[in-house]
C-alpha cells in the first residue's frame, strides 16, 4: 500500500501511476523513500520531545 501523500505533486503523481498499474522509475521510488524516512524521523522526534517536555 502506498502511504497517502498530499501537497507534493511529484509524490502524488507516483501514487497515481501505481494506482493505474504503471511502472515507476527508480527516481520516483527514491523520492517516496525519502518522504517516508523524513515522516518517520519527524514522528519520532516529536514523540521524543513530548516525553522530555
Amino acid at each position: 500500500m502506498i502511504y497517502p501523500v498530499t501537497g507534493n505533486p511529484q509524490l502524488m503523481a507516483l501514487g497515481a501511476k501505481i494506482d493505474l498499474g504503471q511502472k515507476a522509475t527508480l527516481r520516483e521510488w527514491s523520492r517516496y523513500g525519502i518522504f517516508l524516512w523524513n515522516r518517520f524521523a519527524n514522528a519520532n522526534l516529536s514523540r521524543r520531545h513530548s516525553l522530555i517536555g
